[in-house]
Formats: structure tokens, C-alpha cells, sequence
């Protein structure tokens, strides 16, 4: 039954027809909870509860403000510095250097570490991620008009093709994961060809000997290449007002 829930976005992330499908679900997850925080959530108790815990990263902080939703950020906010003051505050005074030069763990680079690491939203997509990332292998192992359908796609970001090996290694049979393996590797490697020649091709386009050339596949190639490196929609940050 849980499977079947995460169907519907799995097949919608294909269906997209973007350089990476798990992408593709990445911005409307995303989308999605930042627009339900900045709606109305922001007030409920339990969402309060774990944003003043969590924080939020620079990115998904710089986003909830574009929403321009001033009084609902500054209640988030408001809250979370108190809980961030109290944290410091019951920290102390850090131990005494030891004498004997034995390394102690530093408490202030350990809390930065943590807060820096720390976002409610991060959390959220994350979770909701890994779903998908199993709806996915089982849905390539049962149906074959969705293997199919991927094998014709244009293929994964770098950072989505490693995730999936890992959850697929862990979730399917060594036999099936060989095939999973070699089916998914070849579209990954044919779709990264592609996109690595309309960058080269992008790239010369700058060279007065190739400027009278058509710009072929490549006039979107810059963002493509990015998305491809490092799974990160850069259109989608200018779609959201970053």
C-alpha cells in the first residue's frame, strides 16, 4: 500500500523527461513543502517544533524568504534563535586543555558542525526521497512498461545514479541487481555522452571559427551540464526567484 502512494510522483518524475528523473521529484518535493510552511504550517505546533530544532540550511532559508511571507519567516525565526541561544548558553565553558596533550573534541566546532548540517526541509525531501528511490527499483523489477519507459529517458544525474545503486544493491536479488546494474549504467553512460558533446559543442561556439555553426542541442547545455555534475536545477533556482 505505501509503495503504491509513491507510484504516482515516481512515474510523474519520469514522465518529465529531464536529465534526471529523481530531480525532477527533488524540485516538487521541495516546492511543494516550502509552499505548505509558508501557507499556513508554519503555525502548527508540531512543525514549529522541529524547525526550531532543525533550522534550516542557507539554500531553503534564502527560499522560504523569496516567499515573501515576512511575518510567517520572522516567527520561524524568532523561535529557532531562542532555541539556538539556549543551546550555546548550556554549553558552558569548554574543558580544561589536557595535560597530557590527549585531543579533546572541540564543543563549539562540533555544535557549528551540526547546526551547518542541520534543515527541516533537507530533512523532509530526504525522507520522502528514499521512498521514492524503492518505489522506483520495485517498479522496474514488476513492471515493464516503466523499464521501459526509463530505459528510453535521458538518463540520471551522478548524484542519483549512486544513490539507486546503493538502494538497489541493498533491495534487490544479486542477480536482478546485475541486470538493473548493466541496464541502468548503459543509460547513464549513453546520456552522459550526450550531454558531455553538447558542452563541447556549447564551448566552441565561443570560438570565432564556429560562430556562423548552429548552436545544435547546446544552447541549454550550461544548466544540463550542471544538473548532470551535480544533481542541482539551477533553472529552478531562477523559476523561484533566487
Amino acid at each position: 500500500m505505501r509503495e503504491e502512494i509513491y507510484m504516482i510522483p515516481v512515474n510523474d518524475g519520469v514522465d518529465k523527461g529531464t536529465e534526471c528523473p529523481f530531480c525532477a521529484m527533488y524540485d516538487k518535493l521541495e516546492g511543494d513543502i516550502i509552499k505548505q510552511i509558508m501557507g499556513s504550517a508554519y503555525m502548527d505546533e508540531d512543525v514549529r517544533l522541529k524547525s526550531d530544532e532543525l533550522g534550516f540550511c542557507k539554500t531553503h532559508i534564502r527560499r522560504l524568504y523569496n516567499m515573501r511571507n515576512s511575518l510567517g519567516v520572522a516567527l520561524m525565526m524568532h523561535t529557532h534563535l531562542k532555541k539556538v541561544l539556549k543551546d550555546i548558553e548550556n554549553m558552558g565553558a569548554p574543558a580544561k586543555k589536557s595535560l597530557l596533550g590527549k585531543k579533546e573534541k572541540d564543543i563549539f566546532e562540533e555544535y557549528r558542525e551540526k547546526k551547518n548540517s542541520s534543515c527541516y526541509i533537507c530533512d523532509k525531501i530526504e525522507l520522502s526521497l528514499k521512498r521514492y528511490e524503492e518505489t522506483f527499483i520495485a517498479l522496474w523489477k514488476k513492471d515493464e512498461k516503466f523499464r521501459e519507459k526509463v530505459l528510453t529517458s535521458k538518463g540520471f544525474c551522478v548524484e542519483h545514479y549512486l544513490r539507486i545503486m546503493t538502494v538497489a544493491r541493498k533491495k534487490l536479488s544479486e542477480k536482478d541487481f546485475e541486470r538493473f546494474f548493466e541496464e541502468m549504467t548503459k543509460l547513464f553512460r549513453e546520456n552522459m555522452a550526450r550531454v558531455d558533446g553538447d558542452i563541447d559543442w556549447f564551448e566552441k561556439k565561443f570560438d570565432y571559427r564556429y560562430s556562423a555553426e548552429s548552436w545544435k542541442n547546446s544552447k541549454d547545455a550550461l544548466p544540463r551540464t550542471i544538473l548532470k555534475a551535480m544533481g542541482y536545477n539551477v533553472e529552478e533556482d531562477n523559476l523561484n526567484g533566487d
